[in-house]
């Protein structure tokens, strides 16, 4: 819980490096004839990396309140005091806002008949921040406020080395409550939507018969595989509290060969199958965990059937790419697991009997590389 004092110092710590790193952008001129500056990046970008979480905040802030989906909504351009009233805010504090909303370009304002400002959903929000829009971001951005506070540990994860949530990612982190479930699963849904297509275009899946996608949340890729292949028995399994989201994110005419099952793949028997789908799973766990899902999956795909693996791989070098590297700390701070090299994957899974046939990265796929490994004797 965050106290008023802990939230003023914060704020005034805020102003206090934003002021500063202004100051040093005024003594640019003077700092450069006595040390060389780097040439790769220029203080503004630096300075717009320190300042980026407040344009973040502008976003969230605006979601959260409903401001975009009221002005998405709106008939007319809107004023902001008409707009405050609507939503039980402060008129003065929300034409403020929306006069930055105006700034990065979400909201168009302009001027009315009687010489007021009036607002109006920008084509930017309207696509990408409104829920109903099909290329809908709103999932990512309500997950936020809990992104906010799990690198706000970043430091002390760093320090420690361990992840900073006690319970770790599923029971004490995004599964906490069912309203936390649905918004995880929304955000892991929309990224499946916007990635799936693009693995699934990567690669030939037409030979096998059989497919279980365990740890496949609500079945969001499941369902995109079966629509694909419908000669193929497609399988969903997760756990209950999971598994029982499905008709929340899914059409009512479900394909006729998309099965659902409540499963803990490290307890629970796995039914056999010639394709096993492991969708962003693997990144979640440490080498003991690994090991023993490994070996039970191994065991359960049938012979000369195939393992397929979803993750996005870090480069050779582990320095990219960088929504990877943000993800790796993620993984740090939330779970035992971390981002893995491509050649990394092929060696750990060289281990359990399973040899690489195809691997593909993927570069429309935001969250989402391939990997098709075949199952040995």
């Amino acid at each position: 819980m965050v106290t008023c004092r802990q939230m003023n110092f914060e704020g005034m710590l805020i102003v206090l490096v934003v002021a500063f790193v202004f100051k040093v952008s005024g003594s640019v001129a003077y700092a450069r004839k006595q040390v060389q500056m780097p040439t790769d990046l220029s203080m503004q970008q630096v300075r717009d990396m320190l300042v980026g979480f407040q344009k973040t905040q502008l976003i969230y802030s605006a979601s959260s309140l409903g401001i975009f989906e009221e002005l998405g909504i709106a008939t007319e351009p809107t004023a902001a005091m008409t707009l405050a009233t609507k939503l039980s805010l402060n008129a003065d504090a929300t034409e403020r806002l929306l006069n930055a909303l105006t700034a990065i370009r979400l909201v168009i304002k302009s001027v009315d008949s009687n010489n007021v400002a009036v607002y109006t959903i920008g084509n930017s929000a309207k696509q990408y921040l409104l829920i109903t829009s099909r290329f809908s971001l709103k999932p990512l951005v309500t997950k936020i406020g809990d992104l906010y506070n799990i690198y706000g540990k970043l430091s002390q994860g760093v320090k420690e080395g361990k992840k900073q949530l006690t319970a770790g990612t599923f029971d004490g982190g995004f599964y906490t409550s069912d309203e936390k479930t649905k918004q995880f699963l929304a955000t892991m849904h929309m990224f499946s939507n916007s990635d799936g297509p693009h693995v699934l275009n990567a690669l030939d899946l037409s030979q096998f018969k059989t497919a279980h996608d365990i740890g496949g949340g609500p079945g969001s890729f499941g369902y995109l595989l079966a629509k694909k292949y419908p000669k193929m028995n497609v399988t969903v399994s997760d756990l209950p509290s999971v598994i029982k989201f499905t008709s929340h994110f899914l059409p009512a005419d479900l394909p006729a060969n998309l099965y659902f099952e409540s499963v803990d793949f490290f307890i629970d028997t796995l039914r056999p199958a010639d394709l096993y789908i492991m969708d962003n799973v693997l990144h979640d766990w440490n080498e003991e965990s690994l090991n023993k899902l490994i070996t039970r999956v191994h065991q359960a795909i049938n012979p000369g059937g195939s393992l397929m693996v979803m993750e996005k791989f870090l480069n050779q070098e582990k320095d990219g790419p960088l929504t990877t590297l943000i993800m790796d700390l993620g993984m740090l701070l939330t779970s035992d697991g971390r981002e893995r090299t491509l050649a990394e994957y092929q060696q750990f899974f060289t281990k359990y009997g399973f040899e690489t046939t195809h691997s593909a990265s993927i570069p429309d796929s935001k969250f989402k590389d391939v990997m098709l490994l075949k199952k040995l004797p």
